[in-house]
């Protein structure tokens, strides 16, 4: 669950489109912008996020920590979930993340990331089994990523991390 403070955007409606303009969202700590349209016959949408002081924390908990910004241009349609909602299913994020493309540029400062068995498996490809605390956690001064997605699927264009741990 993600806990917003406030929500507000222009919404403009015209027959084919419909023009979301100065969304924010904010959070109990950063706010996010946004903006975006979408197209009703093709069922087609697309959303520009700026993140700016936002503690990623809020956003995934118990997952990540840190301070930063992050931006991305995303679009995507819905087919997936209208063929779902039609054939009386329940619509999944996954319905609308299937069709999902676009960037996502990220930045924190001053985090931790809770170590999953993914973590666990590189750590162990780099015989560096001493990157992860009895925690659990993997702590970094900075993380900075270039993620493409394409066609719901991630790819990290770059990946940094710099910390006491690394």
């Amino acid at each position: 669950n993600i806990f917003i403070k406030k929500a507000g955007a222009k919404i403009k409606l015209f027959p084919e489109r419909v023009l979301l303009t100065q969304g924010h969202l904010v959070l109990p700590n950063g706010v996010i912008h946004f903006s975006g349209d979408y197209h009703p016959q093709p069922q087609t949408y697309m959303v520009r996020i700026n993140g700016t002081d936002v503690h990623i924390e809020d956003l995934l908990t118990n997952q990540i920590e840190g301070t930063g910004f992050f931006k991305g241009m995303f679009q995507g349609n819905l087919n997936q979930a209208k063929n779902a909602r039609q054939k009386g299913e329940t619509v999944l994020f996954s319905h609308i993340a299937s069709s999902l493309s676009g960037r996502l540029n990220i930045e924190l400062k001053n985090g931790s990331i809770s170590t999953s068995s993914a973590i666990g498996e590189i750590s162990s490809l780099f015989q560096a089994e001493s990157i992860v605390d009895m925690q659990k956690k993997l702590y970094f001064d900075t993380l900075g990523a270039d993620l493409k997605l394409w066609q719901g699927r991630v790819i990290a264009e770059s990946l940094q991390f710099k910390g006491p741990q690394i």
